[in-house]
């Protein structure tokens, strides 16, 4: 199965579409067919879990790529999953989540190539 996705530069690409039963998909992809094959809303889904409807469609669009651990569980309880399905979703948690979201930033700070002058950064 493929969908067309608008790419960076306008253009429409074709890419699969990651399922479920696979194990595909990021976190958020997987927390929205599960809420959607539960048949919740966002805000439904955000009272059982005892958490902010913001914070669940922040999840879902991936402006947060991962919940914390007690978020995940919270939101795997509330959305009744069976073994695998936590499987899935804790699987995609791990991926995406912060600590292998990229490497820490190295080498020089940002003020390195001002002028002496430009890098005094208090105010006169």
């Amino acid at each position: 199965m493929a969908a067309y996705v608008r790419h960076a530069v306008f253009r429409w690409v074709v890419r699969p579409i990651a399922t479920v039963e696979d194990g595909g998909g990021t976190f958020g992809m997987l927390l929205r067919r599960f809420r959607l094959a539960a048949g919740l809303s966002q805000e439904r889904l955000a009272e059982r879990a005892g958490m902010s409807a913001r914070g669940i469609s922040d999840l879902e669009r991936w402006i947060h790529r991962a919940p914390y651990q007690q978020t995940l569980i919270q939101l795997l309880d509330a959305l009744g999953l069976d073994g695998q399905q936590r499987a899935v979703m804790t699987a995609a948690a791990r991926r995406t989540g912060r600590a292998t979201a990229g490497p820490a930033r190295r080498g020089p700070s940002p003020w390195h190539n001002l002028p002496e002058s430009a890098s005094c950064r208090s105010p006169r």
